[in-house]
């Protein structure tokens, strides 16, 4: 795959900027961690002209993943439902809401039902055009600083699962806020690299994406990249999506249990899944996991790290 790729050398920090660093063993070439921010990041990447291309939400190029199934739809829809209490307990009253690479808008069709206003960008046309045809949401198919969105406008921008991928995230931070009103906020989500689950995956882990993600954040290194753009963070959390409809071994991979799946069989029952025999959890089997996936939240070590920060 990679023999066709234009691929990037990665000489600072996606953080900070800067550019001294120290070799983190993981990885092949080994990822690095930045001398001033702490930052850990890729070395190299591809080129983003190659990998956000169309079929890239549908599961029809060597990167990205297929959002199409679903109950996989159904389980983003209750992702963001989670993600959007959570913003919603930061920000205040519903607004105007601007996500930026939207992609097929899930967290857009959810919000607009919430009571937003709700607006989107994505760059790859056929996943913008799914979000228009199908969910009927106003998402341009544009870049953000080619779209013609008035600057100053919106309550909250947010951008889900993108800074991740920026070889520069305080100039992508600093711009999209450039589309807040003054006193409104930028809302953030990436994998967190001090989850539980990436600490036992090791390489493993489906965070590293390897030529696509850069920029590998925890609170602490996301919580510094907000305030480097200029940015005040009110809210940094490392929640977890534990879903109903999840199989035991999808909640065991879900909470970095993933090596002792075969000790902790006991813990579910016969049930069905996707319409299909499978083992999930029992009752009390998911009021623990929610009160560990609690606990990880307040440890820091949840799957992804979420940050809402003010626009001052």
């Amino acid at each position: 795959m990679t023999a066709d790729l234009q691929i990037h050398q990665l000489k600072n920090c996606p953080g900070c900027g800067g550019d001294r660093s120290h070799v983190v063993p993981l990885g092949d070439p080994p990822l690095r961690r930045c001398d001033g921010c702490s930052l850990v990041y890729a070395p190299r990447y591809a080129d983003p002209a190659e990998v956000y291309v169309e079929g890239y939400l549908f599961g029809e190029t060597p990167f990205g993943l297929d959002l199409m199934h679903p109950l996989f739809q159904e389980f983003l829809a209750y992702a963001a439902t989670l993600r959007l209490q959570l913003i919603e307990k930061a920000v205040g009253p519903k607004g105007t809401l601007l996500d930026v690479g939207c992609g097929t808008g899930e967290l857009l069709a959810v919000a607009r039902a919430r009571g937003w206003t709700t607006t989107g960008v994505e760059p790859v046309e056929q996943s913008a055009r799914y979000a228009v045809d199908k969910r009927g949401l106003d998402v341009r198919a544009a870049m953000l600083e080619e779209s013609g969105l008035p600057e100053r406008t919106y309550d909250v921008v947010s951008a889900f699962h993108v800074v991740e991928h920026m070889v520069d995230a305080s100039a992508f931070l600093r711009s999209i806020s450039r589309w807040v009103r003054p006193g409104g906020y930028v809302v953030v989500e990436v994998p967190n690299w001090h989850s539980f689950h990436r600490r036992n995956a090791g390489i493993a882990w489906n965070g590293f994406r390897p030529l696509e993600h850069v920029g590998h954040y925890g609170p602490a290194t996301l919580k510094a990249t907000l305030r480097g753009a200029g940015l005040t963070p009110v809210m940094v959390r490392t929640p977890g999506f534990l879903w109903e409809k999840q199989t035991l071994d999808h909640q065991l991979d879900d909470l970095g249990l993933y090596r002792w799946n075969g000790r902790l069989r006991r813990l579910g029952r016969v049930g069905e899944h996707n319409g299909q025999s499978a083992i999930v959890p029992r009752r009390f089997t998911s009021r623990a996991f929610l009160g560990l996936q609690a606990i990880y939240n307040r440890l820091g070590v949840g799957q992804v790290v979420l940050g809402v920060a003010r626009v001052d």
